[in-house]
């Protein structure tokens, strides 16, 4: 794969994306930077005809790559498709979703100028008929900052999706950083993972990245699968505490942020005893944190949101309330 100075590496797990793949392809291609990026696509174990559409559709891209590999989910896929990457940066993508025009000139402007161990950017957040359902900027912010215990705290904050993410292999490299192939939580665990080893950053307003929720996603479908968040961060943490720094509030802010987001998802599992499972898990797991001791980005409004949340348990867990919200469905 070796001949020109590769500055990004996009890689991109592909299972049963025949309907989107195209569309992605398209959505790189067109940018017309093929001699400084290289794209890897791996093949987890498709059993529709994604293999035949991608090699199809990349035959005469000389930097196109395709990867095939036993079913193993995405994590185990980007592990995969790192082996073989030649970039100096790693651009994590989707099968399903799309790059925002530009976005990779934008991309490596910034990397080639500013030399950042990771940059992140805005995204677009688009349902199935492509009506956008929100938008993240970084309206606050524009330029590299030193990465210190405060900016780390807000940006363990954002939204964990790799697409809008550029990351430094060398940082990769050199702390053995691979994503932990949990049910859920796993692209959190990979970046806070990451914001430890990394001294600075880049900040971008630009939109980078065009998301795409789907109804039948693993973020979208809710089993009890949703309480492996815990799993996630203590894994996470433990990372922290190896490289002897202790983040008590830093922890506690993703903790109480995160277990209050699963926890908010308890009314959607089908399984009356699984709800119950997942409510009484989390619940327990939120009561340990000391409301004092996180960060001041929690607004007491919030804060007293979650409490009235943790009284009505039971309400939360019954069948009428399921029914409630799931009557539209």
């Amino acid at each position: 794969m070796k001949e020109n100075k590769v500055i990004i590496t996009l890689i991109i797990p592909v299972y049963n994306a025949e309907k989107h793949i195209q569309s992605l392809i398209a959505s790189i291609s067109e940018q017309k930077l093929n001699n400084k990026i290289e794209v890897i696509f791996v093949n987890d174990g498709s059993v529709d005809n994604s293999s035949e559409v991608i090699k199809k559709l990349i035959e005469n891209v000389p930097t196109y790559y395709l990867l095939d590999k036993e079913n193993g989910g995405a994590p185990s896929a980007r592990n995969y498709g790192l082996k073989y990457a030649n970039g100096e940066y790693i651009f994590f993508v989707d099968s399903d979703d799309q790059l925002s025009p530009k976005a990779l000139a934008n991309i490596i402007d910034v990397l080639e100028n500013y030399k950042p161990e990771l940059l992140i950017g805005g995204f677009i957040e688009k349902n199935e008929d492509g009506e956008i359902l929100g938008e993240t900027t970084n309206n606050n912010f524009e330029g590299k900052y030193t990465l210190d215990n405060k900016l780390r705290s807000k940006l363990a904050l954002l939204s964990p999706l790799p697409g809008n993410k550029i990351y430094l292999k060398k940082v990769l490299d050199e702390n053995s950083l691979f994503f932990t192939n949990v049910s859920i939580g796993q692209d959190l665990n990979f970046f806070l993972k990451y914001l430890a080893c990394c001294s600075n950053v880049y900040i971008s307003q630009n939109i980078y990245y065009y998301y795409l929720s789907r109804s039948g996603s693993i973020s979208r479908t809710f089993t009890k699968n949703i309480i492996d968040i815990i799993r996630s961060i203590e894994d996470a943490e433990s990372f922290y505490q190896n490289q002897k720094k202790k983040e008590t509030v830093f922890f506690n802010s993703i903790k109480f942020s995160h277990y209050y987001l699963q926890y908010s998802k308890v009314p959607f599992i089908k399984n009356k005893q699984d709800r119950i499972l997942v409510s009484n898990t989390l619940l327990a797991e939120l009561k340990k944190i000391n409301i004092r001791e996180i960060d001041e980005t929690f607004s007491n409004r919030f804060k007293i949101k979650v409490k009235l949340k943790l009284i009505f348990n039971k309400v939360l867990t019954s069948e009428m309330f399921f029914w409630l919200v799931n009557i539209n469905n």
